[in-house]
């Protein structure tokens, strides 16, 4: 192996190590807004859940009381 060959190695094992060093760097800032939307979403869900079992109880109950059940959602 020749002078020449081993500096293009040296330099290329370099900048790959610079690359992947940046694409971790990348990938883990992605990552950490997530966490947040995932937990919004989550939340989000859980109110949406529980206006549809309000709903569902509305519709399944007896129509004697539903106009004021519905007038005091």
């Amino acid at each position: 192996m020749n002078v020449f060959t081993f500096l293009f190695l040296a330099v290329l094992v370099g900048a790959c190590s610079h690359v992947i060093d940046s694409w971790i760097k990348h990938r883990h800032k992605k990552t950490e807004p997530l966490g947040d939307e995932l937990s919004e979403a989550l939340a989000k869900i859980d109110q949406l859940e529980d206006r549809i079992q309000v709903l569902e109880r509305i519709v399944t109950e007896h129509p004697t009381g539903l106009k004021d059940k519905i007038e005091a959602l």
